[in-house]
């Protein structure tokens, strides 16, 4: 029992001179805190960006887009001219959601039918989906029926008869990308790049690292983490092959379309490890650079909090991540079928991390080499 009392008082007293103690379990959680706590500091979502597609130009309409707009969640951020164009804004991560008002809309009301309106959620950030969701519903139960019972009252329906008449009002609430409204799938779907982005990183790291006292030349460091980067592009075309076999999403692209994602994104996750351990001396070093850009990578991702939201510290860190653009091209291009022409500015955005990360690390490698061959002629 004694020697265990020594061991911990020595642990204890090494503490101010252990480098490992100081970062990894003193400040890497305080500045984890600090950072998310500013980030985040409101932490509700308000005013996320809806499009209404009005198809029926009437005076009921447009105070139900009112209604919507002053929503806490909600914003009317754009007024579209078919469902077609609310589906593709989705899509491209440009509104959270399309509430469609129908033709003869008012007209029906007044005439005593059935009426209702028709909502697409994005069920691929379902967080907000479910926000909206909820708030849509609840204005449908509530704020809805109170204009157009006002609307009833004013062509000349007695009170009763109007609120009567509202109870034949309806909601279509339609999921995007996620149509069952599954949290399993939601999180399969985006913590599996996550998982594959941090297990390459470290490897990778891990690999360059043990080379390192070789003194290996650029061609034998790009070499050394090639073959990982076309593994980790295999894993991910796997695993999409077999979490469409069971049902979990469809895949709307060519498989080629498929491989040439995943591809870019190993590519891309392959010159940041590069990078860091370029940049990082010490083993220890790399690795805890590695947890603090990837750890947040399901927080900064945008899909549980839109990026939309974030603060411009956040969004430009969610930039630097590799995950980020492919979890974008997952939903847009492998899941509900975009041309991957479509988004070239995430294309553009995973190559120019690529480059750069490469850049830096090989500029980082060739220093360090030179260094090192210095030191030896002294």
């Amino acid at each position: 029992m004694g020697s265990f009392w020594a061991a911990a008082l020595a642990q204890v007293r090494s503490w101010p001179r252990d480098r490992l103690f100081i970062w990894l379990l003193l400040m890497a959680p305080l500045s984890g805190m600090v950072i998310l706590d500013g980030l985040f500091a409101d932490g509700l979502l308000r005013r996320l960006p809806v499009a209404v597609c009005d198809l029926d130009g009437s005076s009921t309409s447009r105070e139900l887009i009112r209604r919507v707009d002053a929503l806490p969640s909600a914003r009317v951020a754009a007024l579209l001219a078919s469902p077609d164009e609310g589906r593709d804004a989705i899509r491209r991560g440009e509104v959270f959601a399309v509430l469609v008002i129908p033709r003869h809309f008012e007209r029906d009301l007044l005439r005593r039918r059935p009426v209702q309106a028709i909502a697409y959620i994005d069920g691929q950030h379902m967080p907000v989906g479910s926000v909206l969701r909820r708030d849509l519903v609840d204005l449908g139960t509530a704020g809805w029926k109170l204009a157009f019972t006002d609307t009833l009252r004013r062509s000349g329906v007695p009170p009763v008869q109007a609120d009567w008449q509202t109870a034949g009002i309806g909601l279509d609430l339609r999921s995007l990308g996620n149509p069952a409204a599954n949290y399993k799938i939601f999180l399969v779907h985006s913590f599996l790049p996550i998982l594959l982005q941090l297990t390459s990183l470290l490897y990778s790291v891990c690999v360059l690292h043990r080379l390192r006292p070789e003194r290996p030349s650029m061609a034998r460091v790009w070499g050394s983490v090639w073959p990982a980067a076309l593994l980790v592009g295999m894993l991910g075309c796997l695993q999409t092959g077999l979490l469409a076999a069971r049902g979990y999403f469809p895949v709307q692209a060519p498989i080629l379309t498929v491989c040439a994602i995943y591809l870019l994104f190993s590519l891309a996750c392959a010159a940041l490890a590069v990078f860091i351990a370029g940049l990082c001396d010490e083993i220890l070093l790399a690795l805890m650079m590695v947890s603090g850009l990837a750890s947040p990578a399901f927080a900064f991702a945008g899909i549980t909090f839109p990026q939309l939201a974030m603060p411009p510290f956040a969004r430009f860190w969610s930039g630097l991540l590799p995950s980020t653009q492919l979890l974008r091209l997952e939903g847009s291009v492998i899941q509900m079928g975009d041309a991957l022409g479509q988004h070239w500015p995430i294309l553009g955005a995973l190559c120019l991390l690529a480059c750069v990360y490469g850049g830096l690390g090989s500029l980082f490698h060739g220093l360090r080499s030179r260094r090192q061959e210095e030191e030896i002629a002294r």
